[in-house]
């Protein structure tokens, strides 16, 4: 994240957000700690300052810049149902800002808050890039064994998915998170 600090009261944080609750009520070691290192959730100290404006105020600008932090600091922080009231134009946003690189991020956004209309938008990107986002892009080794059952349940990606193309994709999804090996009987289940 950088060298930055951000300034926030726990009061505040653990007010609005259920994972501040339980870090500074809880039985963790940050209870005690007068600072919390969040850099290995953020990237920059602009989105974590985005973030928590947004506890503290109640609004939030989406940007081209910060949309991917902001949602994914209102997941970590277990605040999405809240973002999703404060600005309902989310579906839009991400509609007019999908391309290759993100389609696979916001497709599970649209999967979560039922988005339909997006959802099929980002299967219609996945189908015709596929070979692009499985076979080129570190991003989609991200993506969460359940999303990948998800993905791979859909005919049209399945058809365009060589066996050679599956297994090489798989083992470096594996080699990403060596844990993942336990998930894979569930990935080759027909």
């Amino acid at each position: 994240m950088g060298s930055g600090v951000v300034h926030a009261h726990r009061n505040i944080l653990a007010a609005i957000s259920p994972y501040f609750q339980a870090m500074f009520y809880g039985s963790y070691k940050e209870k005690e700690e007068d600072e919390i290192n969040l850099s290995a959730s953020f990237n920059s100290v602009s989105a974590l300052e985005d973030i928590i404006d947004f506890m503290y105020t109640g609004q939030a600008e989406l940007n081209e810049k910060n949309f991917e932090a902001m949602i994914g600091g209102a997941s970590l922080f277990l605040l999405l149902n809240e973002l999703q009231l404060v600005d309902d134009t989310w579906p839009e946003f991400l509609l007019d800002n999908l391309d290759p690189r993100n389609c696979l991020f916001i497709w599970a956004m649209a999967e979560k808050f039922y988005w339909p209309q997006l959802e099929k938008l980002c299967r219609t990107l996945t189908r015709a890039r596929f070979h692009d986002l499985f076979m080129n892009l570190d991003e989609t080794l991200e993506i969460s064994g359940s999303f990948l059952t998800v993905m791979l349940r859909d005919d049209d990606i399945r058809s365009n998915l060589s066996p050679d193309n599956f297994c090489d994709f798989l083992s470096r999804w594996i080699e990403h998170d060596h844990e993942r090996l336990d998930k894979c009987t569930v990935l080759l289940d027909p």
